[in-house]
């Protein structure tokens, strides 16, 4: 399992399924696909070999495919060494070939609500230091940003994008079982609520953002392991409020306001950022260290499908710290 480097030994069973989402827009001129899934993180070498296999099996430009994790850290070590991650990259490619093959006209419309389970981790000690503990005055992002898509067979719609702030680790190193955590929980309550809507979670720049769990007062990083109770209440929270914003985007007032064409347009750039060298040290910051280990490598990227714009910052395994 990947997550916490503390865990002894692997997976003891399943708590819930993980999946891959794709989602693959056409604007008759340019094709991109929106990659969600279940994983802690995925390196460049990973994002490099989804790319490519979605790039043959969807016809889409590997620089028009965005990869995201949710950051689970109750889900699998994804290495293309085992047969699970190679497996697994040729179920996304084959689920981004569906997705192509039954693409229709669709119709976009944006909303945003609220989540209330998460806090910041980061609270500032009587001596100055820093302590990984509660902080119910530090800074967080509530916002539940979500983008429904309509293709207008049905009042219920065919996938909305849940996009959230907080940490995926509701079920911490204690736990053995793989799991989605609360995102997962999140789009059963979205796809059971719609019946035959897709549900696709996008994690945000969680930085010291985590669910709001606080430990005894005697610990050193001073959060409990979350049980079946708080995942269900962080996913359902996450899940009401995606539901809340996707319902207020079908009135008749909200879908007048959609335009009748959403041009897409992709940009990647690659940037090198000065390294600390206790970073350094790590095997993963290793594989990106560039001019001596004085820099790391940064993949930035672009996304724009009509009005709505996906910025992307890597963050991935060797980023966690859980």
């Amino acid at each position: 399992m990947a997550g916490y480097a503390g865990r002894d030994g692997g997976a003891t069973g399943v708590r819930d399924p993980l999946y891959a989402g794709v989602l693959v827009f056409d604007d008759g001129r340019t094709r991109a696909a929106l990659i969600a899934l279940d994983l802690v993180g995925t390196d460049y070498e990973e994002v490099a070999a989804i790319r490519a296999a979605v790039a043959r099996s969807a016809g889409v430009p590997e620089g028009n495919i965005l990869v995201s994790s949710s950051h689970t850290h109750a889900g699998p070590d994804f290495d293309l060494k085992t047969d699970y991650a190679r497996v697994a990259v040729a179920q996304i490619a084959g689920a981004a070939a569906v997705a192509a093959r039954d693409m229709r006209t669709v119709s976009l419309g944006y909303g945003e609500d609220a989540i209330h389970f998460s806090v910041s981790r980061r609270l500032p000690g009587p001596d100055g230091k820093v302590l990984f503990k509660v902080n119910p005055k530090g800074p967080t992002d509530p916002r539940l940003k979500l983008l429904r898509v309509d293709d207008g067979a049905s009042i219920a719609p065919l996938a909305v994008l849940m996009h959230a702030v907080c940490h995926t680790n509701v079920l911490r190193a204690e736990n053995t079982r793989l799991s989605a955590d609360f995102p997962g929980v999140a789009r059963q309550l979205v796809e059971r609520t719609f019946g035959r809507t897709r549900a696709l979670f996008f994690q945000g720049a969680t930085g010291d953002v985590r669910a709001n769990l606080p430990g005894t007062g005697t610990q050193v990083e001073d959060f409990r392991s979350g049980d079946e109770a708080d995942l269900q209440w962080a996913g359902l929270d996450l899940g009401a409020a995606a539901l809340r914003a996707a319902g207020r985007l079908a009135v008749r007032e909200e879908l007048s306001r959609r335009p009748g064409e959403y041009r897409i347009q992709c940009q990647n750039e690659t940037v090198f950022l000065p390294a600390r060298a206790d970073l350094l040290k790590r095997a993963g910051w290793k594989k990106i260290a560039t001019d001596g280990g004085t820099r790391v490598r940064c993949d930035l990227q672009a996304l724009r499908i009509g009005e709505f714009l996906f910025l992307t910052i890597p963050a991935s395994r060797w980023w966690s710290t859980g």
